[in-house]
């Protein structure tokens, strides 16, 4: 995505939801990851299970596989970004920066072209909706 506008702020962007969502209401809790190869981005998620008893294990590795090239950028820095979509509390550290992905990566194809879909984001809609 890129900043188009600063005040009221303006995004426009492309994603790609190339793993299966999470339950409606239940919110993600666990790892997440990004690795960087060749010039080619992917991404890894990793749920932490949940139990009332919090004995049942981690389940593994999730990932997009690469999605995406660099083409698009600009520049010599690359500057990841999480965006949340519910209002609320979120907690989240950086644990670990490692030239290795979580699991083994397939080199083949990145993510279909046709997957990518626009993302328009106005702050000025927001706020009249009360976001």
């Amino acid at each position: 995505e890129r900043k188009v506008q600063e005040a009221p702020r303006k995004v426009e962007g492309m994603y790609v939801q190339p793993l299966p969502t999470i339950a409606t209401g239940q919110g993600f809790e666990g790892s997440m990851g990004l690795y960087l190869q060749g010039g080619r981005l992917a991404f890894f998620r990793r749920q932490k299970a949940t139990s009332a008893d919090n004995s049942a294990p981690t389940k593994g590795w999730e990932t997009t596989g690469f999605v995406t090239d660099l083409l698009w950028a600009e520049g010599r820095r690359l500057t990841p970004c999480l965006a949340f979509r519910d209002p609320g509390g979120y907690n989240l550290r950086v644990t670990r920066l490692t030239a290795e992905p979580p699991i083994e990566m397939n080199p083949g194809s990145m993510a279909a072209e046709s997957a990518w879909r626009g993302l328009d984001w106005d702050a000025g809609e927001h706020e009249t909706l009360g976001i």
